[in-house]
């Protein structure tokens, strides 16, 4: 009778730890959702996840190397200095691209209505020739100005593997958000984002 006593009490024993941890684990599930909302970050969750995780810690600047338009006018950061960038690279054969340049094009369209066009420049830049990135715009209907990175000098210098890839730029020629692919780029919090780093 003595050790059925022991034995029972052993299991008992065993059990609590089991019991503790399942009842913790009950608590973070109810507690930790309720305290990650409960508001310090507010501002963050309402932008696309891909803006929160393409956040550079370190500084990056953006090169003063040359890129073109259509007609062969040689561009660089310096021609925007003090702007807002938002450099898009894309290419004519990518369909995530087309998506892409519909959608800043649509926030292109925003910014106008809002007299920010003077401190917000989209900058898409390809490496296709200037016939195909013409066609291509020209079948899908994008009135952006669009760039060639003809000796690909962006493309190397930020390690541009997959596309479509976007860099969003501050006034001081800093890299704030490194975004792959695509996001819901026309919604107001992404434009209310833009505009409070242009102001």
């Amino acid at each position: 009778m003595r050790r059925l006593r022991m034995g029972r009490n052993f299991i008992a024993m065993a059990c609590r730890p089991l019991v503790f941890v399942a009842t913790l684990a009950f608590v973070q599930a109810i507690c930790v959702p309720a305290l990650a909302n409960s508001g310090e970050d507010e501002d963050l969750t309402k932008l696309p996840k891909a803006f929160i995780a393409g956040e550079l810690k370190e500084v990056v600047k953006m090169p003063d190397r040359p890129f073109f338009d259509l007609s062969g006018k040689e561009f660089s950061a310096k021609s925007f200095e003090g702007q807002v960038l938002i450099v898009a690279f894309w290419a004519p054969w990518s369909l995530e691209s087309v998506a892409l340049l519909k959608e800043l094009q649509a926030i292109w369209d925003h910014l106008n209505q809002k007299e920010a066009k003077d401190k917000i420049v989209f900058l898409p830049v390809s490496y296709g020739d200037a016939h195909s990135v013409q066609s291509f715009c020209k079948e899908y209907g994008i009135a952006l100005t669009v760039y060639l990175d003809t000796n690909r000098a962006l493309f190397d210098y930020f390690d541009v593997r997959a596309i479509p890839l976007t860099l969003i730029v501050d006034r001081g020629g800093v890299v704030l958000y490194r975004i792959d692919g695509n996001v819901k780029w026309d919604s107001v919090d992404v434009i209310g984002k833009l505009l409070s780093i242009a102001s």
